[in-house]
């Protein structure tokens, strides 16, 4: 108890002096108390900012990196060529993708619990659970995706598949190679694509199932948008149709 009373004496003498003396020199050296200030000052900015400098490295490297997540059983991955064709297909019960931050741009796939580095800069990679992929069902039937000239692509799935789009207020999602080619397709009642922290990422929200498309494009129409577009070709081929007018014959 006596060496806590004695080391609190200590300080209280040392404050004291340290007072004493930065009375002393405002009193008697005003210019000299200053320049002491500014002194002070300097000092402090230096610890302040290696301090900052310090606690950003410690919070660059134990700082958790935005990610999105599809944690149920059977998640599908698809990895594509830019071309559009499937490389490889396989299944995990996780998949994360997490985002590096702007001193490290990009992004990079956890799966088993371990990261696989994306080994394609700009390829396409689909993540998709509890979600029907119509692109896979035409690709199956052996249907081409190169439509005609005037043939529009969304209207052909439509044709195709309008027997189970019966609902025109549902949504269809078109995910796209960077060539063009359809590679994804999904339609549902509640359709949301989000953005995430990398503009090469984005998230698809489909009646309570979810979707992460990596490097492709995307087009959303309305089912009856494209119930519209196909019934108005339809009437263009037959307004186009020869016709044979025997009574005008004489």
């Amino acid at each position: 108890m006596d060496k806590i009373l004695n080391i609190r004496g200590s300080f209280r003498n040392k404050m004291s002096k340290i007072l004493n003396s930065i009375n002393y020199y405002r009193k008697h050296h005003p210019f000299q108390f200053v320049l002491l200030g500014f002194s002070y000052l300097a000092l402090f900015l230096v610890i302040f900012l290696f301090c900052a400098d310090i606690i950003g490295i410690i919070s660059y490297f134990f700082t958790a990196s935005p990610s999105i997540t599809i944690d149920k059983p059977n998640t599908k991955i698809e990895y594509f060529t830019h071309s559009g064709v499937k490389e490889k297909e396989f299944s995990e019960n996780k998949v994360t993708v997490q985002f590096k931050d702007a001193n490290r741009p990009g992004y990079r796939l956890n799966l088993r619990g371990s990261f696989d580095n994306l080994p394609l800069s700009s390829a396409p990679v689909i993540i998709s659970n509890g979600l029907k992929n119509y692109a896979d069902i035409y690709a199956q039937n052996n249907l081409d995706f190169c439509s005609g000239k005037n043939d529009f692509l969304p209207v052909e799935f439509y044709k195709t598949f309008k027997s189970s789009w019966k609902d025109t207020n549902n949504t269809a999602v078109f995910v796209y190679a960077a060539q063009g080619k359809p590679i994804a397709c999904f339609e549902g009642s509640h359709v949301n694509v989000s953005a995430t922290a990398s503009k090469k990422v984005k998230e698809i929200h489909i009646d309570g199932h979810k979707a992460i498309i990596l490097n492709s494009k995307y087009s959303i129409y309305k089912v009856g948008q494209l119930k519209d577009m196909h019934t108005r070709k339809i009437k263009i081929k037959k307004e186009m149709r020869p016709t044979n007018n025997l009574n005008n014959l004489s």
